[in-house]
């Protein structure tokens, strides 16, 4: 395969290794059903030969009872080997799903920045379901398909050794095909995979901008791309069967062979009376059965066409590492952060500067106002302080500490940010409020929702937190925006960033908000973005960016009275038209 077997052994065996317990009694399953497999042709034989020598019938009846409990203890076998192997399949690649989610989440905003939520979709849910029944039992098959044709080999080389032999050339031919003719359809499959991948992100990112699309009567656009995204898919998918169907006429094909075989050396020495019906018969039903492992070899090689895009996916996203280092452990001190920004400089991509040698210095408890034109790089100094990217160029510090002293999860739950933008779960309101937290006390989560002035809303809730949230619906702007500040007073920050929530919403909204921003600044260091003159009335010190430049920055009442400056300009020009 293009893909070495090894890897396949290697992801196998991690998420397999649980399930020690359950493969050991698969194989003792699976072995028993050979052993009952190979037994029954010679009791047939038994009975044919018995018959024609006109044995009594007691002896009869005993092998013909033999023979059908042997056929039901068969499927018996059969019934709690399927049961276990899809406990197996399904209990792996749920692991293996959580693995490849938990990995996705720890990567840095460079890599999902690249890879839409369709995308990750199909490599996180897509490509595992590929591997579930490669995963429940593939190593097992593998291995009693080949004990079941060696036991057919060895029994029939008991009634003749030319006939052994001559049956054992034609599984030895029939799987030379097989292994050559292998990955005939890997490469399509797999290409099969990329456009289903791009199908799904095109959906993903449609329903995401549904609002904006029907806005712009984009709708006939987006219908003629995703007809174009759903073509591709279905001329690789066609392709793929088209070889894979190939694959399995040429199986047919061989497993009718095996049939002419048996009449072809059968039917001679039966003429001639060197051969017994019965041995006829048993030999005719082990022609049968080895079609069966072959069957089952085919089957499993095309799990592994089937696979091996999703294998190598998989193992690709898997070694995909987060270029943020996360080797910190300084602990932050239980007292308000001052920040310090060093001559920091940062691209997200090269030679294409977003932040440039910018300095300033926040003092615990102060409040920065932070104003400047759309991608003058405000936002992009928030993802630095969390660290969602790290600079190429400088230092910036948290209380004379390194930011890359501490952990990212260290940073993460001493800093919080309020953003205009809230994103909401399909869950309870509990949920959406702690992010599925369950540590946090009820008490404490219905305190902070009367607080922020939410009560009236709250005691309307038909079953209180325990209620689900439709994402966006059914909430206000405003009521999202509160829900958001629950979510920073419960994690009780050091540190605190504000895209100003407050421009889009009612006066009556637009004031509450306002009292929880007045009860969220207490006793916390705030950078503020602010694009309104009345939320930098808060601001101690002023930090006006363009083109990623810190051009001026100092105290808001210095720089208020000073005729000179820049944010003196913004203040008699009207700071909302120039910005």
């Amino acid at each position: 395969m293009n893909v070495p077997f090894r890897k396949y052994w290697l992801l196998q065996k991690k998420y397999m290794a649980p399930y020690k317990r359950q493969i050991v009694m698969l194989t003792i399953l699976l072995l028993s059903n050979i052993f009952l497999r190979i037994i029954n042709p010679r009791i047939i034989k038994f009975y044919i030969d018995s018959v024609s020598t006109e044995t009594g019938t007691t002896l009869l009846y005993q092998a013909a009872i033999l023979f059908l409990t042997i056929a039901l203890a068969q499927q018996v076998l059969v019934v709690f080997s399927v049961f276990i192997s899809q406990n197996l399949a399904w209990g792996s690649t749920n692991s293996l799903r959580s693995d490849l989610f938990r990995h996705s989440m720890d990567l840095d905003m460079t890599f999902h920045n690249k890879h839409n939520p369709g995308n990750m979709i199909e490599h996180i849910d897509g490509d595992v379901n590929n591997l579930s029944n490669f995963f429940s039992k593939f190593t097992l098959d593998l291995l009693t398909n080949v004990l079941l044709i060696i036991g057919v080999i060895i029994s029939l080389m008991i009634e003749s050794i030319s006939l052994g032999l001559l049956f054992l050339i034609y599984v030895f031919d029939a799987l030379i095909f097989v292994y050559l003719f292998r990955d005939i359809a890997v490469k399509h499959w797999r290409k099969a995979r990329d456009k289903s991948t791009e199908l799904f992100g095109f959906i993903e990112e449609s329903m995401g901008g549904l609002e904006d699309l029907r806005a712009q009567g984009a709708n006939k656009n987006v219908m003629r791309k995703f007809h174009h995204h759903s073509k591709e898919e279905y001329d690789a998918t066609y392709t793929s069967f088209l070889y894979t169907t190939f694959f399995i006429f040429s199986i047919w094909a061989i497993i009718a062979l095996s049939y002419c075989l048996v009449f072809l050396a059968g039917i001679p020495p039966f003429l001639y009376g060197k051969m017994s019906m019965g041995t006829l018969v048993m030999v005719y039903m082990y022609a049968g059965l080895i079609i069966w492992p072959i069957m089952n070899i085919l089957s499993q090689v095309q799990d592994l066409q089937l696979a091996d895009a999703s294998i190598e996916r998989i193992n690709e996203l898997f070694q995909t590492e987060k270029k943020l280092e996360d080797s910190g452990n300084e602990v932050m001190e239980e007292k308000p952060i001052q920040i310090e920004f060093k001559d920091v400089s940062f691209e997200y991509s090269e030679n294409n500067p977003v932040i440039k040698n910018l300095s300033f210095d926040l003092e615990p408890n102060k409040i920065l106002g932070l104003i400047g034109p759309t991608g003058s790089g405000k936002t992009t100094i928030a993802r630095l302080i969390f660290r969602l990217y790290d600079y190429q160029n400088g230092e910036i510090t948290l209380n004379g500490i390194g930011i890359k002293k501490f952990s990212l999860n260290e940073i993460r739950n001493n800093v919080a940010m309020v953003t205009q933008k809230v994103e909401l779960f399909n869950a309870s309101v509990r949920e959406n409020i702690t992010f599925f937290d369950k540590k946090v006390p009820d008490e404490k989560i219905i305190e902070v929702l009367y607080n922020v002035g939410l009560k009236n809303w709250f005691d309307k809730l038909p079953e209180g937190l325990d209620t689900k949230i439709q994402s966006n619906e059914g909430l206000s702007a405003g009521e999202a925006q509160l829900l958001a500040f629950v979510r920073v007073f419960l994690k009780e920050p050091k540190f605190v960033i504000m895209d100003e929530a407050s421009s889009r919403l009612d006066p009556a909204t637009e004031r509450l908000i306002e009292k929880a921003v007045d009860r969220l600044i207490i006793g916390r260091t705030v950078i503020i973005i602010a694009h309104r003159l009345a939320t930098l009335e808060r601001a101690d010190n002023i930090l006006i960016l363009e083109n990623g430049e810190g051009v001026e920055y100092g105290e808001r009442v210095k720089l208020e009275n000073d005729s000179n400056s820049r944010f003196y300009e913004l203040l008699q020009t009207g700071m909302e038209d120039m910005l």
